[in-house]
């Protein structure tokens, strides 16, 4: 799953989470998988500014400055 993907089922899976009709076996499988997207997104948001740091350090300035 790409970024936008997984910010997604991170949505679905909250959504679900908030429902008090979800099964408890079921709410512990989709906490699960939220942690593990949740441990995804992380990464790739920190390779996404360390690109930005390498390219900033290279003399490419972001356009707002």
């Amino acid at each position: 799953m790409n970024y936008e993907e997984q910010v997604k089922r991170l949505d679905e899976i909250l959504k679900a989470l908030s429902d008090n009709n979800t099964p408890l076996s079921d709410a512990i499988a989709l906490f699960e998988e939220g942690k593990k997207i949740c441990e995804n997104i992380e990464s790739t948001l920190s390779d996404v500014e360390n690109k930005i740091n390498v390219l900033t350090k290279q003399g490419i300035k972001p356009l707002d400055e």
